[in-house]
């Protein structure tokens, strides 16, 4: 379970990074963990030596952290246009897995999926007979 978030968050996190890097060329980590995590992002507190983490602030503990996932994606990342990227969705799959379980599914399973809605729907159109009779009471 972990393990396969982890997985598809560092895919987008990497296809976010390589979107950043072709449109800021010449840009740090820094600039998008200012960009895409506000949080992770420190501002300088009076007093603090500006020299040392940039003019305007720094990383936070947690992203400056040794084996920080986003200091090695970071590495990994080259500048690549969104538009050239592998798509990470493919609805066409996604489609044919849901047309699979769909078309293994027994009559009493579509029934239990299907029956809320029925009712939902019957309820919604009683609901409107009854306002279009008060309606006619009216008229009379």
């Amino acid at each position: 379970g972990s393990e396969v978030r982890a997985k598809l968050q560092s895919a987008n996190l990497l296809s976010d990074m390589e979107s950043f890097k072709a449109a800021n060329p010449g840009c740090e980590l820094a600039d998008f963990v200012r960009w895409h995590s506000p949080r992770d992002w420190t501002e300088h507190s009076e007093g603090e030596d500006k020299e040392k983490s940039g003019a305007g602030g720094g990383l936070s503990a947690r992203m400056k952290a040794p084996g920080n996932m986003w200091q090695d994606l970071w590495s990994q990342a080259r500048a690549v246009p969104a538009h050239r990227q592998k798509r990470l969705f493919d609805e066409t799959r996604e489609a044919e897995k849901v047309l699979q379980f769909i078309t293994n599914l027994g009559p009493g399973e579509v029934a239990q999926l299907v029956l809320p809605t029925i009712l939902q729907a019957a309820h919604l159109r009683i609901l409107s007979s009854e306002e279009n009779l008060e309606c006619l009471d009216y008229l009379h």
